[in-house]
């Protein structure tokens, strides 16, 4: 008995292929008859905790979540809190979380929570935008994307989420830059 191997293949303008003794067995494309999403991805990632699953980037459409399987999918957009439905890079973490590059910074994903976390150049990016293929998870487990603007390069074992709010307190203001003063126990709203 021979050693059956089935590759998944993605394309720019041409959805995914399911490969299989070197004969196309399935071919998700989008079209008037199929529901998926789009045709042009981007990056292709198997997932961290399911090996029956595979995540695809992309140009436009969301990240889909394909259950090789059974062929069912489902997307994730804007709607669902991605930061942009443009996904160039995707790179699975040790913890069991994918990292992923958009055209609008980058967003941690759990899919046990179903939850988007994302960041962009207030949060020390080198820039929002990141480049199709500019991924690389070190052997530490450090993970860099890259964009027009440089790389970042982050270790996503040491990343804690700051929870914490800085109260806002107003202690003066200026009008014209002159101060006014304000009765003793007056608010402002």
């Amino acid at each position: 008995e021979t050693d059956v191997k089935t590759f998944w293949v993605s394309t720019d303008k041409q959805g995914i292929f399911k490969i299989r003794n070197n004969q196309v067995i399935k071919h998700f494309i989008s079209s008037s008859i199929h529901q998926w999403p789009g045709n042009q991805m981007a990056d292709i990632s198997k997932d961290p905790s399911d090996e029956n699953i595979l995540w695809s980037g992309t140009l436009g459409s969301g990240l889909i979540r394909l259950n090789m399987q059974d062929d069912s999918f489902s997307v994730f957009t804007t709607e669902d809190h991605l930061p942009n439905n443009t996904i160039y890079s995707i790179v699975p973490d040790k913890q069991g979380s994918l990292w992923i590059a958009t055209n609008n910074g980058i967003t941690r994903f759990s899919y046990k929570t179903r939850n988007f976390l994302n960041f962009d150049i207030k949060d020390g990016l080198a820039g929002n935008e990141f480049n199709r293929f500019h991924h690389f998870r070190f052997p530490d487990g450090r993970i860099a994307f890259g964009g027009p603007d440089g790389f970042t390069i982050f270790n996503p074992a040491l990343f804690k989420q700051d929870s914490f709010q800085t109260p806002v307190r107003l202690t003066g203001l200026l009008i014209n830059n002159k101060p006014v003063e304000f009765a003793e126990g007056s608010s402002i709203l």
